[in-house]
């Protein structure tokens, strides 16, 4: 039998905040591993320190834009495409039907 689970199955447990930080920290892990390159060697491309890219990766904090674009820079990605990926983390989570949006049609 498959256990696969989604990476993002685990950010159902959070709200508010904390499940946008979640999100946000996600994109950067996708797009990181997708590069299969460490935590260690992501931050040395973006210039910035990787205990500062963990406590990104983890939620605990937000990059501020100079700092977003020096990561994006050193994973090779524009900030639009990072902002598509983590759009799509956001749909994918909506069609699970964990968030609930009070505009939808018919409501």
């Amino acid at each position: 039998m498959d256990n696969y689970s989604h990476p993002l199955e685990q950010i159902f447990s959070f709200e508010g905040e904390e499940f946008m930080d979640r999100i946000f920290a996600y994109s950067i892990i996708y797009f990181r591993e997708e590069m299969d390159i460490t935590q260690s060697f992501a931050a040395r491309l973006a210039g910035i320190d990787q205990s500062q890219l963990s406590r990104i990766e983890h939620g605990e904090s937000w990059p501020n834009r100079s700092s977003l674009n020096e990561i994006c820079r050193g994973m090779r990605i524009s900030g639009k495409k990072f902002f598509n990926n983590m759009g799509e983390h956001l749909i994918y989570v909506a069609q699970r039907g964990e968030i609930f949006f009070p505009y939808e049609e018919g409501l």
